[in-house]
Protein backbone atom coordinates (compact mmCIF):
# COMPACT_ATOMS: atom_id res chain seq x y z
CA UNK A 1 0.00 0.00 0.00
CA UNK A 2 3.11 2.06 -0.13
CA UNK A 3 2.62 5.36 -2.52
CA UNK A 4 -1.15 5.27 -2.33
CA UNK A 5 -2.05 8.83 -2.28
CA UNK A 6 -3.78 10.11 1.15
CA UNK A 7 -6.62 11.99 0.17
CA UNK A 8 -8.93 12.40 2.95
CA UNK A 9 -11.27 14.41 3.60
CA UNK A 10 -12.22 14.30 7.19
CA UNK A 11 -11.54 12.31 10.54
CA UNK A 12 -14.36 9.25 10.02
CA UNK A 13 -12.76 8.72 6.82
CA UNK A 14 -9.23 8.73 8.00
CA UNK A 15 -10.50 5.99 10.54
CA UNK A 16 -12.34 3.79 8.35
CA UNK A 17 -9.49 3.21 6.23
CA UNK A 18 -7.30 1.82 8.50
CA UNK A 19 -8.36 -1.57 7.97
CA UNK A 20 -7.76 -1.44 4.07
CA UNK A 21 -3.81 -0.13 5.40
CA UNK A 22 -2.89 -2.58 8.03
CA UNK A 23 -5.01 -5.62 6.58
CA UNK A 24 -6.75 -5.87 9.90
CA UNK A 25 -8.87 -4.52 12.15
CA UNK A 26 -6.48 -2.93 15.19
CA UNK A 27 -8.21 -2.85 18.97
CA UNK A 28 -6.41 -1.45 21.63
CA UNK A 29 -4.02 0.26 19.61
CA UNK A 30 -1.93 3.19 18.14
CA UNK A 31 -2.11 3.58 14.57
CA UNK A 32 0.47 6.25 12.86
CA UNK A 33 0.29 6.69 8.87
CA UNK A 34 2.93 8.51 7.59
CA UNK A 35 3.30 10.18 4.11
CA UNK A 36 5.98 12.45 2.29
CA UNK A 37 5.22 16.04 1.50
CA UNK A 38 2.82 15.24 -1.52
CA UNK A 39 0.29 12.83 1.17
CA UNK A 40 1.49 9.77 -0.85
CA UNK A 41 1.84 6.92 1.89
CA UNK A 42 5.02 5.87 2.84
CA UNK A 43 4.03 3.64 6.09
CA UNK A 44 1.57 2.58 8.67
CA UNK A 45 2.93 1.78 12.02
CA UNK A 46 1.30 -0.06 14.72
CA UNK A 47 1.63 -0.72 18.63
CA UNK A 48 -0.56 -1.78 21.42
CA UNK A 49 -1.34 1.23 23.24
CA UNK A 50 -0.27 0.29 26.91
CA UNK A 51 3.62 0.21 25.31
CA UNK A 52 2.84 3.84 23.39
CA UNK A 53 1.71 5.13 26.57
CA UNK A 54 4.84 4.53 28.55
CA UNK A 55 7.30 5.45 25.44
CA UNK A 56 5.99 7.46 22.95
CA UNK A 57 10.04 8.03 21.48
CA UNK A 58 9.86 4.50 19.52
CA UNK A 59 6.90 4.96 17.80
CA UNK A 60 7.98 8.68 16.94
CA UNK A 61 11.48 7.37 16.57
CA UNK A 62 10.15 4.35 13.54
CA UNK A 63 8.20 6.82 12.06
CA UNK A 64 11.00 9.30 10.86
CA UNK A 65 13.27 6.50 9.93
CA UNK A 66 10.24 6.21 6.87
CA UNK A 67 11.32 9.76 5.83
CA UNK A 68 8.14 11.15 6.49
CA UNK A 69 7.02 14.66 6.42
CA UNK A 70 3.38 14.19 7.50
CA UNK A 71 1.60 11.81 9.69
CA UNK A 72 -2.00 11.12 10.63
CA UNK A 73 -2.37 9.47 14.85
CA UNK A 74 -5.09 7.43 15.44
CA UNK A 75 -5.45 6.43 19.24
CA UNK A 76 -7.81 2.55 19.06
CA UNK A 77 -9.35 2.40 22.69
CA UNK A 78 -12.47 -0.16 23.55
CA UNK A 79 -12.66 2.01 26.69
CA UNK A 80 -11.91 5.62 24.88
CA UNK A 81 -15.18 7.21 26.42
CA UNK A 82 -16.01 5.54 29.57
CA UNK A 83 -14.62 8.20 31.77
CA UNK A 84 -12.90 11.59 32.48
CA UNK A 85 -9.74 9.42 33.04
CA UNK A 86 -9.59 7.54 30.21
CA UNK A 87 -10.35 10.76 27.75
CA UNK A 88 -7.40 12.50 29.36
CA UNK A 89 -4.96 9.63 28.89
CA UNK A 90 -5.51 9.49 25.02
CA UNK A 91 -5.60 13.48 24.66
CA UNK A 92 -2.06 13.87 26.74
CA UNK A 93 -1.26 10.46 24.37
CA UNK A 94 -1.62 11.97 21.32
CA UNK A 95 0.51 15.33 22.59
CA UNK A 96 2.99 13.15 23.26
CA UNK A 97 2.97 11.51 20.16
CA UNK A 98 2.41 14.82 18.28
CA UNK A 99 5.97 16.00 19.89
CA UNK A 100 7.64 13.10 19.63
CA UNK A 101 7.25 13.44 15.98
CA UNK A 102 7.65 16.77 15.96
CA UNK A 103 11.17 16.26 16.99
CA UNK A 104 11.63 14.47 13.80
CA UNK A 105 10.21 17.21 11.41
CA UNK A 106 7.32 15.34 11.36
CA UNK A 107 3.94 17.28 11.35
CA UNK A 108 1.06 15.39 12.77
CA UNK A 109 -2.23 16.19 9.70
CA UNK A 110 -4.79 15.12 12.00
CA UNK A 111 -5.04 12.98 15.48
CA UNK A 112 -7.99 11.22 16.61
CA UNK A 113 -9.53 9.12 19.63
CA UNK A 114 -12.00 5.79 18.25
CA UNK A 115 -13.66 3.33 20.23
CA UNK A 116 -13.70 0.61 17.79
CA UNK A 117 -13.42 0.78 13.93
CA UNK A 118 -16.81 -0.27 12.59
CA UNK A 119 -19.92 0.74 12.55
CA UNK A 120 -21.50 2.20 15.75
CA UNK A 121 -17.63 3.20 16.83
CA UNK A 122 -17.54 6.92 18.06
CA UNK A 123 -14.44 9.30 17.09
CA UNK A 124 -13.43 11.98 19.24
CA UNK A 125 -10.45 14.87 17.83
CA UNK A 126 -7.65 14.47 20.13
CA UNK A 127 -7.19 17.92 20.91
CA UNK A 128 -9.69 18.07 23.87
CA UNK A 129 -12.48 19.61 22.64
CA UNK A 130 -14.80 16.86 22.70
CA UNK A 131 -15.66 16.89 18.97
CA UNK A 132 -17.24 14.17 17.99
CA UNK A 133 -18.97 11.85 14.86
CA UNK A 134 -19.75 7.98 13.78
CA UNK A 135 -17.61 5.57 12.05
CA UNK A 136 -18.37 5.35 8.48
CA UNK A 137 -18.64 1.52 7.18
CA UNK A 138 -14.87 0.63 6.63
CA UNK A 139 -15.92 -1.69 3.31
CA UNK A 140 -16.96 1.41 1.77
CA UNK A 141 -13.99 3.11 1.67
CA UNK A 142 -11.83 3.42 -1.29
CA UNK A 143 -8.52 2.24 0.70
CA UNK A 144 -10.58 -0.75 1.15
CA UNK A 145 -11.39 -1.18 -2.61
CA UNK A 146 -8.08 -0.75 -3.43
CA UNK A 147 -7.02 -3.61 -1.14
CA UNK A 148 -9.80 -5.84 -2.88
CA UNK A 149 -8.46 -5.10 -5.83
CA UNK A 150 -4.98 -5.97 -5.58
CA UNK A 151 -6.01 -9.52 -4.02
CA UNK A 152 -5.45 -8.40 -0.08
CA UNK A 153 -7.60 -10.06 2.41
CA UNK A 154 -8.68 -8.04 5.46
CA UNK A 155 -8.17 -9.64 8.57
CA UNK A 156 -11.29 -9.13 11.35
CA UNK A 157 -8.01 -8.94 14.00
CA UNK A 158 -4.56 -9.41 14.43
CA UNK A 159 -5.65 -12.68 16.47
CA UNK A 160 -7.33 -14.31 13.13
CA UNK A 161 -4.12 -13.07 11.09
CA UNK A 162 -1.99 -14.61 13.65
CA UNK A 163 -3.86 -18.11 13.69
CA UNK A 164 -2.87 -18.26 9.89
CA UNK A 165 0.29 -18.96 11.08
CA UNK A 166 -0.23 -20.88 14.09
CA UNK A 167 1.63 -24.43 14.64
CA UNK A 168 -0.14 -27.03 14.21
CA UNK A 169 -0.56 -29.70 17.26
CA UNK A 170 1.42 -32.54 16.09
CA UNK A 171 4.43 -30.66 13.86
CA UNK A 172 6.57 -32.70 11.80
CA UNK A 173 9.05 -35.15 13.99
CA UNK A 174 12.64 -33.30 13.86
CA UNK A 175 14.12 -36.63 12.74
CA UNK A 176 12.31 -36.68 9.49
CA UNK A 177 13.60 -32.75 8.89
CA UNK A 178 17.13 -34.29 9.80
CA UNK A 179 17.29 -37.08 7.83
CA UNK A 180 16.22 -35.02 4.64
CA UNK A 181 19.09 -32.44 5.51
CA UNK A 182 21.47 -35.05 5.26
CA UNK A 183 20.00 -37.17 2.16
CA UNK A 184 20.39 -33.55 0.35
CA UNK A 185 24.13 -33.42 1.19
CA UNK A 186 24.59 -36.53 -1.30
CA UNK A 187 22.19 -35.40 -4.22
CA UNK A 188 22.21 -31.36 -3.80
CA UNK A 189 21.06 -29.39 -6.97
CA UNK A 190 19.46 -26.46 -7.36
CA UNK A 191 17.72 -27.39 -10.26
CA UNK A 192 16.45 -30.47 -8.41
CA UNK A 193 15.02 -28.39 -5.70
CA UNK A 194 13.76 -25.69 -8.09
CA UNK A 195 12.15 -28.55 -9.67
CA UNK A 196 10.24 -30.10 -6.78
CA UNK A 197 9.06 -26.83 -5.59
CA UNK A 198 7.58 -26.70 -8.67
CA UNK A 199 5.99 -29.25 -8.88
CA UNK A 200 4.78 -29.15 -5.30
CA UNK A 201 2.64 -26.21 -6.68
CA UNK A 202 0.73 -28.75 -8.65
CA UNK A 203 -0.09 -31.15 -6.00
CA UNK A 204 -1.22 -31.40 -2.06
CA UNK A 205 1.92 -31.51 -0.55
CA UNK A 206 2.65 -34.44 1.92
CA UNK A 207 4.19 -34.29 5.28
CA UNK A 208 7.57 -35.78 3.76
CA UNK A 209 7.50 -32.64 1.12
CA UNK A 210 7.06 -30.12 3.87
CA UNK A 211 10.08 -31.96 5.44
CA UNK A 212 12.04 -31.31 2.33
CA UNK A 213 11.19 -27.92 2.39
CA UNK A 214 12.24 -26.74 5.14
CA UNK A 215 15.51 -28.64 4.47
CA UNK A 216 15.69 -26.95 1.37
CA UNK A 217 15.37 -23.55 3.37
CA UNK A 218 18.79 -24.29 5.23
CA UNK A 219 20.54 -23.95 1.81
CA UNK A 220 20.80 -20.33 2.01
CA UNK A 221 21.27 -20.78 -2.30
CA UNK A 222 18.20 -22.71 -2.53
CA UNK A 223 16.59 -19.73 -0.06
CA UNK A 224 17.46 -16.94 -1.83
CA UNK A 225 16.26 -18.44 -5.09
CA UNK A 226 13.25 -19.49 -3.91
CA UNK A 227 12.79 -15.73 -2.14
CA UNK A 228 13.78 -14.43 -5.78
CA UNK A 229 10.38 -16.62 -7.05
CA UNK A 230 8.15 -14.12 -5.46
CA UNK A 231 8.28 -12.12 -8.80
CA UNK A 232 7.02 -14.66 -10.59
CA UNK A 233 3.63 -15.63 -11.47
CA UNK A 234 3.69 -18.46 -8.60
CA UNK A 235 4.34 -15.92 -5.67
CA UNK A 236 0.70 -16.45 -4.08
CA UNK A 237 1.05 -20.23 -4.51
CA UNK A 238 4.87 -20.38 -3.04
CA UNK A 239 3.71 -17.60 -0.21
CA UNK A 240 0.82 -20.62 0.59
CA UNK A 241 2.99 -23.68 0.08
CA UNK A 242 5.63 -21.61 2.72
CA UNK A 243 2.96 -20.86 5.41
CA UNK A 244 2.01 -24.05 5.24
CA UNK A 245 5.00 -25.47 6.05
CA UNK A 246 5.99 -22.92 8.82
CA UNK A 247 2.76 -24.56 10.87
CA UNK A 248 3.64 -27.82 10.13
CA UNK A 249 7.52 -27.60 11.13
CA UNK A 250 9.00 -27.82 14.51
CA UNK A 251 11.73 -25.35 15.73
CA UNK A 252 14.46 -24.41 14.61
CA UNK A 253 13.33 -24.88 11.01
CA UNK A 254 9.84 -22.71 11.53
CA UNK A 255 11.92 -19.74 12.10
CA UNK A 256 13.81 -20.10 8.39
CA UNK A 257 10.00 -20.97 6.73
CA UNK A 258 8.21 -17.59 8.94
CA UNK A 259 10.96 -15.93 7.53
CA UNK A 260 10.09 -16.87 4.12
CA UNK A 261 6.83 -16.08 4.41
CA UNK A 262 7.66 -12.61 5.73
CA UNK A 263 9.99 -11.80 2.61
CA UNK A 264 6.69 -12.99 0.49
CA UNK A 265 4.18 -11.16 2.33
CA UNK A 266 6.96 -7.77 2.82
CA UNK A 267 7.09 -8.01 -1.47
CA UNK A 268 3.63 -7.42 -1.79
CA UNK A 269 3.15 -4.55 0.73
CA UNK A 270 1.51 -6.53 3.34
CA UNK A 271 3.41 -5.06 6.30
CA UNK A 272 1.64 -6.83 8.96
CA UNK A 273 1.96 -10.24 7.63
CA UNK A 274 5.61 -9.93 7.37
CA UNK A 275 5.78 -7.92 10.84
CA UNK A 276 4.14 -10.71 12.51
CA UNK A 277 5.84 -13.88 11.01
CA UNK A 278 9.53 -11.88 10.75
CA UNK A 279 8.30 -11.08 15.03
CA UNK A 280 7.49 -14.88 15.40
CA UNK A 281 10.96 -16.27 13.58
CA UNK A 282 12.82 -13.98 15.73
CA UNK A 283 11.47 -14.84 18.96
CA UNK A 284 12.25 -18.75 18.03
CA UNK A 285 15.74 -17.93 16.66
CA UNK A 286 16.86 -14.19 17.56
CA UNK A 287 20.06 -14.48 15.48
CA UNK A 288 18.35 -15.66 12.60
CA UNK A 289 20.39 -13.07 10.06
CA UNK A 290 17.57 -12.97 7.60
CA UNK A 291 14.84 -12.37 9.84
CA UNK A 292 17.10 -9.44 11.76
CA UNK A 293 17.61 -7.84 8.21
CA UNK A 294 13.94 -8.11 7.42
CA UNK A 295 12.99 -6.67 10.88
CA UNK A 296 15.32 -3.74 10.25
CA UNK A 297 13.77 -2.93 6.74
CA UNK A 298 10.11 -2.92 7.86
CA UNK A 299 11.23 -0.82 11.13
CA UNK A 300 13.25 1.75 8.46
CA UNK A 301 9.76 2.11 6.22
CA UNK A 302 11.69 0.40 3.24
CA UNK A 303 9.76 -0.36 0.49
CA UNK A 304 8.73 -3.18 -1.06
CA UNK A 305 10.55 -1.46 -4.09
CA UNK A 306 13.26 -0.90 -2.46
CA UNK A 307 13.67 -4.60 -1.82
CA UNK A 308 13.06 -5.99 -5.19
CA UNK A 309 16.77 -5.83 -6.52
CA UNK A 310 17.02 -8.19 -3.67
CA UNK A 311 14.74 -10.73 -5.04
CA UNK A 312 16.21 -10.09 -8.70
CA UNK A 313 19.53 -11.67 -7.37
CA UNK A 314 18.05 -15.11 -7.65
CA UNK A 315 18.08 -15.07 -11.45
CA UNK A 316 21.79 -13.87 -11.34
CA UNK A 317 22.29 -17.09 -8.83
CA UNK A 318 20.10 -19.17 -10.86
CA UNK A 319 22.04 -18.37 -14.27
CA UNK A 320 25.57 -19.62 -11.98
CA UNK A 321 24.10 -23.05 -12.01
CA UNK A 322 22.30 -23.08 -15.44
CA UNK A 323 19.15 -23.13 -13.66
CA UNK A 324 16.46 -21.18 -16.25
CA UNK A 325 13.90 -19.73 -13.52
CA UNK A 326 10.05 -19.17 -14.37
CA UNK A 327 9.93 -15.33 -16.03
CA UNK A 328 9.63 -12.48 -14.24
CA UNK A 329 6.35 -10.88 -14.27
CA UNK A 330 6.90 -7.90 -11.82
Amino acid sequence: MTGTPMRISNPGELVASVPGILGFTPVDSVVVVTTDSDGAMLAALRQDIDIVAEDAGDIGATAAHTGAARAYVIIVDAQAFDDDYRTARNVALAGDLGNELALHNVGVVDSVIVDRIAVGGRISCACGCGAQGPVPDPASTAMMATSVFDGRRIWNSREEMAAQLAPVARPIDPAQIVAAVADRLHHNALSTDIGFVLDLLRQRPSLTDKAMLAAMLTDFTTRDVLLGMTLTEHAAQLESLLTETARWVPPPWRADALTAVAFYAYMRGDGSMAGMAVDTALRIDSTHALAQRIYESLRRGVTPDQIKPIAATAYAIAARFGVELPARVR
